[in-house]
C-alpha cells in the first residue's frame, strides 16, 4: 500500500511541474505589435520562406486590402521580422497557404560610377 501512495504522490508531482510549464510564453520581435501567441494564425506555410509555421513564434497582424484584421504565422524569429516589416506584402500568400512571391526588398546601392549593379555593353 505504501507503494501504490507513494508513485501516486511521485506522477502527481510530476504532472503539476509540467502544467506549471508555459510552452506558449513568447517574446515578439522588436517593433512588432504584441500579439498573443494561442492566437490563430491564418496559414500553416510561412508566407516569407514556405516552410511550415511554427506554433511557438507569435504570429504578424495584418490588415487585408479590404481591412480585415488577421494573423500571419511564420516559421522562424527570422521570418517575423522580415514579415513584420512589411505585412501588407505577405497577406495575399498567407491567405492562400504558400510561400509569397518574391518579395523586393529596399536594399539596392549605387556603385561609385552611379550604377546600381549593373554595367552597359
Amino acid at each position: 500500500m505504501r507503494f501504490v501512495m507513494t508513485a501516486v504522490l511521485a506522477l502527481t508531482m510530476s504532472l503539476s511541474a509540467f502544467a506549471a510549464h508555459d510552452d506558449k510564453a513568447v517574446t515578439p520581435a522588436p517593433g512588432t505589435t504584441p500579439v498573443a501567441a494561442d492566437s490563430k494564425a491564418i496559414n500553416d506555410v510561412c508566407a516569407a520562406c514556405g516552410m511550415a509555421v511554427n506554433a511557438k513564434i507569435a504570429p504578424v497582424a495584418a490588415t487585408t486590402k479590404d481591412g480585415k484584421k488577421v494573423l500571419i504565422g511564420t516559421c522562424s524569429e527570422g521570418c517575423e521580422k522580415k514579415v513584420a516589416g512589411s505585412p501588407e506584402k505577405f497577406v495575399d500568400a498567407a491567405i492562400a497557404g504558400k510561400k509569397a512571391d518574391k518579395v523586393e526588398e529596399k536594399t539596392e546601392t549605387k556603385a561609385a560610377d552611379g550604377h546600381a549593379g549593373h554595367d552597359h555593353k
